[in-house]
């Protein structure tokens, strides 16, 4: 996966970082019952407009994914992660947790 995410440009990073930040900002706000900054959305769409200034594809980037954990009194967690093809064992997969690469 480190190879994968290496071998993008590094304006991805940012991106990544920002997007997942954004997820998980949301999912808070959703779980505090509290409106989502807007600063959260106009840093994902600068960032991906510096992208488009320089040439890059934000669409061509590596995104974790990123999944909504329910918790006891109607509250949320999230946690984002790459789903790989598994190098050993019997499963076909295994889970990358993200680590703001």
């Amino acid at each position: 996966m480190q190879t994968r995410l290496s071998s993008e440009p590094a304006m991805c990073r940012e991106f990544r970082n920002t997007w997942v930040a954004l997820f998980k900002a949301n999912v808070q706000a959703m779980s505090s019952e509290t409106p989502l900054p807007a600063s959260y959305q106009q840093n994902l769409e600068a960032v991906r407009a510096q992208m488009m200034a320089a040439g890059a594809d934000p669409q061509a980037c590596s995104k974790p994914n990123c999944m909504i954990d329910p918790l006891p009194g109607g509250k949320l967690d999230s946690y984002c992660g790459y789903r790989v093809t598994a190098t050993h064992g019997e499963d076909l997969y295994q889970w990358v947790p993200w680590d703001g690469q």
